[in-house]
């Protein structure tokens, strides 16, 4: 999680960072109630073990989707951001 607010606060533009925070709250919390339905429903219909399996696949499926329609995070690391944006990495930590 804490790498996830450093990459949005340094790669997100200054007008947008508000909204970015909202969508990513938003996500931040209404994931968990979605998980959360899923996983009580799939084990009242057909058991926990199926509801841990389910939601497990479902997770890596959301993540295999994420990386596949972002290419441009595949190469992301600290060391190349901060190094070629000094100046957004002194307004992050103002």
């Amino acid at each position: 999680m804490v790498l996830r607010n450093v990459i949005r606060q340094i790669e997100t533009p200054d007008h947008l960072r508000g909204r970015a925070a909202g969508v990513n709250f938003l996500f931040a919390q209404g994931g968990t109630q979605l998980g959360e339905f899923e996983s009580g429903a799939v084990a009242q219909a057909f058991g926990v073990r199926a509801s841990v399996v389910s939601g497990g696949i479902l997770c890596v499926a959301a993540a295999a989707f994420m990386a596949w329609r972002t290419p441009v995070m595949h190469g992301h690391g600290a060391h190349a951001s901060i190094a070629a944006r000094p100046d957004k990495v002194q307004k992050a930590a103002a």
